[in-house]
């Protein structure tokens, strides 16, 4: 059984990085490519009323391109 963390990939940011305010969920596959890209407003108390600034694509060159820039923080080129 593979871990349930299989083909995920992540990195520790730095206080000051700009990605910390964002959310990103990206799935690219050879039949699907979709992307949940979301930035915190700022809001405090439970994280329930919390509220983002979101965008959902299913755009597949939208998607790619979103994919790639977020890999550059994870494998610099």
């Amino acid at each position: 059984m593979l871990p349930s963390t299989y083909h995920v990939r992540g990195i520790a940011l730095a206080a000051d990085d700009p990605l910390r305010g964002e959310w990103n969920v990206i799935v690219v596959g050879p039949h699907f490519a979709g992307a949940l890209v979301a930035r915190d407003l700022a809001d405090t108390g439970p994280d329930m009323h919390r509220r983002f600034t979101y965008a959902l694509t299913y755009d597949r060159g939208l998607v790619l391109d979103a994919a790639r820039a977020l890999l550059q923080w994870i494998v610099p080129t």
